[in-house]
């Protein structure tokens, strides 16, 4: 969190393997995320820098937004399909 600019505290929810039960690129990971937020998926986006593990939020049908700051992309999968950018694209997007 730190590394893109943020402090935990600006958060609400941080979540651990041992707090939910499932994790990335699980679909049901970003669903009992929205649970516990009490969040619609269409009304929720997902900003990461994981290639695969954060565009899997898609597959419930959040929004990706993907931090191309320390982008992790291992399988040298094509982002061009979401939007991306570094963390000062992030405020022109929401």
């Amino acid at each position: 969190i730190r590394w893109a600019g943020f402090e935990p505290s600006d958060f609400e929810l941080l979540t651990t393997y041992e707090d939910i039960g499932f994790c990335k690129p699980n679909p049901d990971y970003y669903r009992e995320v929205l649970r516990r937020m009490n969040s619609a998926p269409e009304e929720s986006i997902m900003i990461g820098n994981d290639a695969v593990e954060d565009t899997a939020a898609q597959a419930v049908g959040m929004q990706v937004y993907l931090l191309t700051d320390n982008l992790i992309n291992k399988d040298g999968r094509d982002i061009a399909a979401y939007p991306h950018g570094g963390v000062d694209g992030i405020e022109k997007l929401l």
